[in-house]
């Protein structure tokens, strides 16, 4: 009998500690691997967001410099014979619009090496230019002007007399005659863009209207 038990008790006691350290090992897993305990926690914000591009609406985009319908386009036309010159204002050739700095420089050199017809038969020698902005370009055309075959147009702008190169493009001389000044015939052939055949033509109706 004392065999039998001693016999139960070497086989009891092995089993006994087998039990306890598996619940021990369950109870310990269960306290250090718990979902709370496993749950990462967020990163700071500013880690998150380092290094990561802005999403594309907050990036700042550069106003970039280019020529658009806004754009102020000067044109400065200088006789080279005598430095005179003659400054106006149009708006940008369509073809020139959303040109950069760049390309508009490009486009003036190939302007200067093939200029239209109508510039070589006015004398036209070299174009530059002089400044350059989304709000206001410059360029000047510089010309060797022949006197002989200048000819001109009388017409209004604001209710003064303004003298317009052959051209009708060009700005020859801004005056200071009001159209009410003129007769009513005159008046009529100003209205209709009054040409005016040679210089002295001009110079004479100046000094009969000037005040």
């Amino acid at each position: 009998m004392k065999v039998i038990k001693s016999i139960g008790l070497f086989f009891l006691y092995p089993l006994t500690m087998y039990l306890l350290g598996g619940v021990s090992f369950l109870l310990m897993n269960h306290y250090f691997y718990s979902p709370k305990q496993a749950e990462i926690e967020p990163l700071p914000q500013q880690l998150v967001t380092e290094g990561i591009p802005a999403p594309a609406e907050e990036m700042i985009v550069e106003d970039r410099q280019i020529l658009t319908s806004d754009t102020q386009y000067v044109i400065i036309e200088t006789d080279l014979r005598d430095g005179s010159s003659v400054e106006t204002t149009w708006e940008v050739p369509e073809k020139y619009l959303g040109m950069d700095r760049d390309s508009f420089l490009e486009a003036m050199q190939e302007y200067e090496q093939s200029p239209p017809l109508e510039e070589q038969t006015r004398g036209f020698v070299s174009v530059e230019v002089r400044s350059f902005s989304r709000q206001k370009v410059v360029i000047r055309k510089n010309y060797f002007f022949e006197e002989a075959d200048r000819h001109f147009y009388l017409t209004v702008h604001n209710n003064y007399i303004v003298v317009m190169c052959e051209d009708m493009q060009t700005v020859y001389m801004n005056t200071s005659i009001s159209l009410s000044q003129l007769p009513e015939r005159l008046q009529a052939e100003v209205l209709l863009n009054k040409y005016v055949e040679t210089e002295k033509e001009l110079y004479d109706f100046l000094e009969t209207y000037s005040s």
